[in-house]
């Protein structure tokens, strides 16, 4: 897996001003690229049309929710082996459940420190 800088990470948020902030934080990373989407039908569609090596998804996508989107992903063999950090701000036992089982490399819990999130990010990458 290749260095947080040399990461290619999208975001699926639905709230623009929480991808900003994720993307500022990433840029401060340093990551190669970083793409947005705002809903789970535009991230798989990013998904598919370039390689990315981390996906950071809210747990509440509208339509479509977070925890399907990753269901999605891990029965697609061409989007299985991403690496993917469900973000949301509850973490009850159920939410966190449900995100395990469809698939999720790591659960973080809003608000989250810029430190936290990056620590997350190299553990998942690294």
């Amino acid at each position: 897996m290749p260095e947080p800088a040399e990461a290619r990470i999208l975001i699926a948020d639905a709230q623009g001003a929480m991808r900003r902030i994720l993307a500022g934080l990433l840029g401060e990373l340093g990551c190669a690229r970083v793409g947005e989407a705002e809903s789970a039908e535009e991230a798989l569609a990013a998904l598919q049309a370039e390689p990315f090596d981390l996906l950071i998804v809210d747990y509440h996508l509208p339509e479509t929710g977070g925890p399907e989107l990753v269901q999605a992903l891990r029965r697609d063999p061409a989007l299985a082996g991403i690496r993917i950090l469900m973000v949301s701000p509850e973490a009850s036992r159920e939410q966190v459940l449900k995100a395990a089982e469809a698939g999720v490399d790591g659960y973080l819990v809003k608000p989250f420190t810029a430190a936290l999130l990056q620590e997350r990010i190299r553990r998942l990458l690294g």
